[in-house]
């Protein structure tokens, strides 16, 4: 399986432990579903390249997202989201990030290890300082604040 979509259908909620099936799919979008967690698993789909949670009622990222290093896009606006894990710093793929949307505060220091973001979008979140280590992010071309 390569992609697997699942937008705006609210009444899928939670996956089985299908993680070990999912090694190779390369999309995965669960926009507006009625999804509340993601488990560790996902940190199963070393393929993945594109994650699509917007719109979904999911309150975190786990540690294990930092075994997707494949990951390009991951789109989290209008989540639940708090903070990002540490392990986000791992992602070194990673295009475009966008957080518009969240409750999110703060970024964290890793993210400047995110050297091939072009895209990050922090509009209509709480956040009021960036990291020093934004500097860091030389492929940048793109940062939403407002």
């Amino acid at each position: 399986m390569r992609t697997l979509q699942i937008p705006r259908c609210r009444r899928f909620e939670n996956f089985i432990k299908i993680g070990h099936k999912m090694e190779s799919i390369k999309t995965l979008d669960l926009m507006d579903s009625g999804i509340k967690e993601l488990q560790s698993w996902i940190g199963c789909c070393i393929s993945l390249e594109v994650l699509k949670l917007s719109g979904t009622s999911i309150k975190q990222l786990p540690s294990s997202i930092g075994f997707c290093t494949s990951l390009e896009i991951l789109d989290a606006s209008g989540t639940d989201i708090e903070e990002l894990p540490s392990s986000i710093g791992y992602l070194t793929s990673l295009r475009e990030l966008n957080l518009s949307g969240t409750p999110i505060k703060e970024l964290p220091s890793l993210i400047g290890n995110l050297t091939s973001l072009e895209e990050l979008d922090v509009s209509e979140t709480s956040i009021t300082e960036l990291p020093s280590s934004i500097g860091y992010l030389t492929s940048l071309r793109e940062l939403k604040l407002v």
